[in-house]
């Protein structure tokens, strides 16, 4: 005798997986034996993803840059450089200014792949952005590197060049325009945009 049962299989994160089984024997019979299930086909993989190559791209990071590294003081004690506090972006953000060095940590601001992101649970972002960005300049004035939390590293020139795409993509949303910006030809900033459009046209004048 055979017989066909069926099963779902799911996991986290997935939908479930219709399987088929195929036995033959008695159902519930100790002689029976199952054919495997068909398995779902495998997702291709981009090039570089997963462990190879995050491992791949680790063997080619300078260890003398690592080694330059200076931890923060594990008793709370005073954070080098000088704290550049702003109310833009998200809740508790901040820069952190290393003047001796010349060195701006911008955090998530001044990047040249992100266009600036607005909180959305706080009132008045563009306002935010554009005194967060004055203090900013202000900081930058003491320095020839800027380093943002996403992108590439700024240096010389390119530090006022990030300052100014920044402002002129604000200044339209102040103005009630669509920002020509370079950074908008990522797809996938389209959805953090509509929101900061969104958020522009309900921000006080």
């Amino acid at each position: 005798m055979t017989w066909t049962g069926s099963a779902s299989r799911w996991s986290p994160g997935s939908p479930p997986i219709r399987t088929e089984t195929t036995c033959s024997g008695t159902p519930g019979s100790a002689t029976g034996r199952a054919t495997p299930p068909r398995r779902a086909p495998r997702r291709p993989v981009e090039p570089g993803s997963g462990r190879r190559g995050w491992r791949r791209r680790a063997r080619r990071a300078s260890l003398e840059l690592i080694g330059l590294l200076t931890l923060l003081p594990a008793d709370g004690g005073p954070v080098p450089g000088e704290i550049v506090e702003h109310q833009a972006h998200a809740i508790g953000h901040a820069a952190v200014l290393l003047a001796d060095r010349g060195v701006l940590l911008a955090g998530d601001m001044l990047s040249d792949v992100l266009i600036p992101l607005l909180d959305p649970r706080r009132p008045d972002q563009v306002g935010a952005y554009e005194k967060a960005l004055d203090r900013l300049g202000e900081a930058a004035r003491h320095v020839d590197v800027l380093v943002p939390g996403h992108g590439a590293v700024a240096d010389g020139p390119q530090v006022a060049a990030r300052l100014a795409a920044d402002h002129a993509y604000i200044d339209a949303l102040r103005r009630g325009e669509e920002p020509v910006d370079a950074r908008l030809d990522q797809d996938w900033l389209s959805g953090p945009h509509r929101s900061n459009l969104e958020q522009a046209r309900h921000a006080p004048g």
